[in-house]
């Protein structure tokens, strides 16, 4: 996977692989080119559509040598999609199961950030060699996913129900998105505004400017419940300039307004 990167599934990884190792993250994402000096590498874990956490998005450049890397080295590739649903400032990219010539891109997702945790559904397309296997982990580990509950998202998805939610979704999130952008305006002052990831998914990350105490910032979020959290969070093995990543999708008025005067308390912002 992706250093940063989401570091929880690690755990998962590690009960089936004796060595894990992180590809460091390049401005445009994972890099095909670090990657071949790994040897002998049966998988990655990857998220190209908006990489967790800072949000880059992978080009198609980068996507086609990837594949072209996972066909020679005959690695299956994780493409972990956890929120290409919402773009605000353009039409998503290809995904990367559709450029999947070779037929070694995994595709998961889920409903839990579309929709809601509890209702524990996700879905998976995959590579045709892999489909017996994978349905018998499916039967081994958990047979839970209620039909009632599958057969009424499936009439969801099929009614054009669950476009319509996400249409009204995106819009909403959207104008967070901006409420939050106005105010990391005002608190890099005279500074230009650093931010990665903010066209896409439930978070931006913000590289404050020179200067600004990003310990105080977080230490005060902390104790007033903001939910901000460093990039150095996501890192193992690697060290990151000082960011901070922002949720803004599930941030209501009031929260977003405690978010805005922190920011001004800390920045010297009157």
């Amino acid at each position: 996977g992706h250093a940063p990167g989401y570091l929880s599934a690690l755990p998962l990884f590690s009960r089936s692989t004796r060595r894990g190792a992180p590809v460091a993250l390049e401005p445009h994402g994972f890099s095909g080119t670090r990657a071949r000096r790994h040897r002998g590498v049966r998988l990655v874990h990857v998220t190209p559509a908006h990489q967790s956490p800072t949000g880059v998005t992978m080009p198609v450049s980068r996507r086609l040598e990837l594949l072209d890397w996972a066909a020679q080295a005959g690695c299956w590739i994780l493409d972990d999609d956890y929120d290409s649903e919402f773009n605000y400032d353009g039409a998503p990219l290809a995904a990367l199961k559709s450029l999947d010539r070779a037929d070694r891109v995994i595709h998961c997702g889920s409903f839990n950030k579309t929709l809601f945790n509890a209702l524990r559904i996700g879905y998976a397309v995959l590579p045709r060699p892999l489909v017996a296997d994978f349905a018998r982990a499916r039967y081994l580990t958990g047979r839970s996913s209620s039909i009632v509950e599958q057969m009424t998202l499936a009439a969801f998805l099929e009614s054009g129900g669950f476009a319509r939610h996400v249409r009204r979704a995106r819009a909403i999130y959207a104008q967070r998105r901006d409420r939050v952008l106005r105010m990391l305006r005002q608190a890099a002052g005279a500074a230009p505004l650093r931010v990665s990831g903010e066209h896409a998914g439930f978070h931006l990350v913000w590289w404050p400017p020179p200067g600004f105490d990003v310990a105080a910032l977080l230490a005060r979020a902390r104790t007033r419940g903001l939910g901000l959290q460093p990039v150095a969070q996501f890192c193992r093995r690697v060290s990151w300039p000082a960011g901070v990543v922002i949720g803004y999708s599930a941030r209501q008025e009031a929260d977003l307004d405690g978010l805005e005067a922190l920011l001004r308390e800390v920045a010297g912002v009157s």
